[in-house]
């Protein structure tokens, strides 16, 4: 480190010993600590100082500097630890530290991953557990907050086999984990039971149930619900859950009467049974944010609704997604549908997307809904409006922001602009300097709309000023491919349909 950097750093016995294989130890004398250390030992300043760090203007030189002087120093290195370790995206840099042999021999580039990284540390167990590599290990894992774990590159066997090379078998190698996203290929593995801490706040579980798997479905399920209840058990402060199958999952309703403290469930492909046997109230009613998405008819979600919105008194943020085909002769209007929400004033955020589904769906139905949610801040419906049928008008949104004053986007199926022949000026009504700042339509009716598009976008912009003409994303203007340039925008396209795709935007 240069010499105008290093004098605000004291005296330099404060690095002396201060590499990692001496973490352990004490430093008998060491002398006042300079301010610049103490700004890099807090935990709210130094990420800042890494952050600025960061800029271009720096090399990389220079940031090895600083983070290494971080790293040796006896005040700062704690903080170094959390800024290199706290979100540890590839596990595989942590175990990597437990291959003595790729250490001792810097020359060999091996990788060991899978079966032959178990079996290696199964062989040589004890020389791992006695070795300076397993201190560092210890010392490194304590820093990690958030961590993302496949049972794909991690075989099932290595956790259970580390954790019990500490003192306390039972406690878990990450004691201040606060974060855990565990992808899962097999339902006779215990290995992620053996890192819940009770410092765990989020969990996202992934299971790999394809048809061709080697468990049925029927052991995952059984599988997904004994962690769930152990989670519940072992981190009772759990306030985010997140579950996704590959195909589909069924969880039964007594799974989430463990949990006491959820403000956020997340079920992807996972049906919650709406048997005779619902979750408790006290399970559910702290939940802030619900998001269901399934391939599975909407009937099941619709029901799922009636059951256990009456409980949930605190939540703000509902999702629900279904991308199965359906059309309800019987009650063909969308807003019959979901009476369990319109019950619901508290909610702010409200996304509701059966691609495939055919609704009717007016002006009439619109404001319906916005009367129930007057807090709301965003409203995405994505459906079919049944043919030859009215549809929301564009005038409609004037009276929707007067109801709803915190709104800032909207998405819609259907809106009609102008019709043929209409030769009455266009006016929206709406509340001075609304917050509005993004509308998205999937079709804009009516024949005249495209010729007096240019009409369309003044009155938008003298209405809502804050809307914006295009979002910029990797140089990609979504004005480019909007409804009407530059303020009707296209609606994009569900989750299930984006999660295994990777251009910017994709669009109903």
């Amino acid at each position: 480190m240069s010499q105008p950097l290093l004098r605000h750093f004291g005296p330099r016995q404060n690095l002396r010993g201060r590499h990692f294989h001496n973490l352990t130890k004490r430093i008998a004398v060491a002398g006042p600590v300079a301010p610049a250390e103490r700004v890099l030992a807090s935990d709210d300043l130094a990420p800042l100082v890494w952050a600025h760090f960061q800029q271009p203007k720096y090399t990389p030189q220079e940031r090895n500097e600083i983070i290494n002087y971080m790293l040796i120093n006896s005040t700062c290195w704690r903080t170094a630890a959390h800024l290199l370790w706290g979100n540890l995206e590839d596990i595989l840099k942590l175990l990597d530290l437990l291959d003595l042999h790729k250490w001792e021999h810097p020359k060999i580039n091996r990788q060991l991953r899978g079966q032959a990284y178990l079996n290696y540390i199964t062989a040589w167990g004890p020389l791992i557990r006695g070795s300076q590599q397993f201190e560092r290990f210890v010392l490194y894992s304590e820093a990690v907050l958030s961590v993302n774990i496949s049972s794909v590159t991690v075989v099932p066997g290595v956790f259970a086999l580390i954790s019990s090379w500490f003192v306390d078998s039972t406690m878990s190698p990450f004691p201040s984990l606060r974060q855990l996203d565990w992808s899962e290929a097999t339902a006779d593995n215990d290995d992620m039971l053996h890192l819940l801490a009770p410092s765990l706040r989020a969990l996202v579980i992934r299971t790999f149930d394809f048809p061709d798997a080697h468990d049925s479905t029927e052991v995952f399920q059984q599988w997904l619900s004994r962690v769930c209840v152990k989670v519940a058990t072992v981190c009772p402060e759990i306030k985010s859950l997140g579950l996704e199958a590959a195909t589909k999952l069924t969880l039964p309703p007594a799974t989430l009467r463990y949990f006491r403290s959820l403000d956020r469930l997340d079920v992807v492909r996972v049906n919650i049974d709406t048997g005779e046997h619902y979750p408790a109230p006290q399970s559910i009613s702290c939940l802030t944010e619900l998001r269901l998405r399934a391939f599975e008819g909407s009937s099941a979600l619709f029901e799922c609704l009636e059951q256990i919105c009456p409980f949930m008194i605190n939540l703000r943020i509902i999702e629900l997604q279904s991308w199965s085909h359906r059309y309800y002769p019987d009650g063909p209007d969308f807003i019959h549908h979901i009476e369990a929400l319109r019950d619901m004033p508290q909610l702010e955020v409200v996304l509701l997307h059966f691609v495939n589904h055919e609704f009717r769906f007016n002006d009439h139905h619109l404001l319906t809904l916005v009367m129930s949610w007057p807090r709301l801040r965003q409203l995405a419906l994505t459906f079919q409006i049944e043919p030859k049928t009215p549809v929301p008008t564009i005038q409609t949104l004037g009276r929707v922001a007067t109801v709803c004053p915190e709104l800032r986007a909207i998405s819609l199926p259907r809106l009609m602009g102008i019709p043929a022949c209409d030769k009455t000026p266009l006016s929206i009504i709406a509340p001075h300097n609304h917050p509005l700042n993004e509308i998205r339509i999937q079709h804009l009716d009516g024949d005249d709309s495209v010729r007096r598009g240019a009409e369309i976008s003044n009155v938008l912009s003298a209405a809502f000023p804050k809307l914006l003409a295009y979002y910029v994303d990797k140089g990609f203007q979504e004005s480019q491919n909007a409804v009407l340039s530059p303020f009707l925008l296209r609606a994009r396209v569900t989750f299930l349909d984006t999660m295994n795709q990777q251009a910017p935007y994709l669009y109903c």
